[in-house]
């Protein structure tokens, strides 16, 4: 999307959409991989929960940004993203989560601030690829 020459609202907006996919995408996801979405064996899988409805409510900032200084809302998705992996770490007692949650956030705001958004899209892909990695390592490891 932010290769396209349309303005940066429908970039933006486009962008919204792809985000609130994004759930329901994990769950079709999960039961082709025949893995348990809510485990509720788990007595910790109510406060994952609770991680994730709380990302929503930084949501509100990036929608002040939407319309306010839309050239830096893909920045401010990017640093939502990144921080709200932080207790993901203690849930999962996971060093990339925790190397990330902090690694991302700074990412995007040094390329957020200094580079179009499409530099950042282009970075946050790349970003998204390693962690996935660095995630199948770590569990290989277990």
């Amino acid at each position: 999307m932010h290769f396209s020459s349309m303005p940066i609202l429908t970039k933006n907006l486009f962008t919204f959409v792809c985000a609130a996919v994004l759930l329901p995408l994990s769950y079709f996801v999960s039961k082709l991989i025949n893995v348990d979405f809510q485990n509720k064996g788990n007595p910790l899988t109510e406060l994952g929960i609770l991680f994730s409805v709380n990302q929503a409510l930084y949501l509100l900032i990036a929608m002040w940004i939407y319309p306010t200084i839309p050239e830096k809302m893909l920045m401010i998705l990017a640093i939502i993203f990144g921080a709200h992996l932080l207790p993901y770490s203690w849930l999962y007692k996971s060093r990339v989560y925790l190397v990330l949650s902090i690694l991302i956030p700074f990412l995007a705001l040094i390329i957020g601030l200094n580079f179009e958004p499409v530099i950042l899209a282009l970075t946050m892909m790349g970003i998204e690829i390693i962690f996935s990695l660095a995630l199948v390592w770590e569990n290989r490891k277990i």
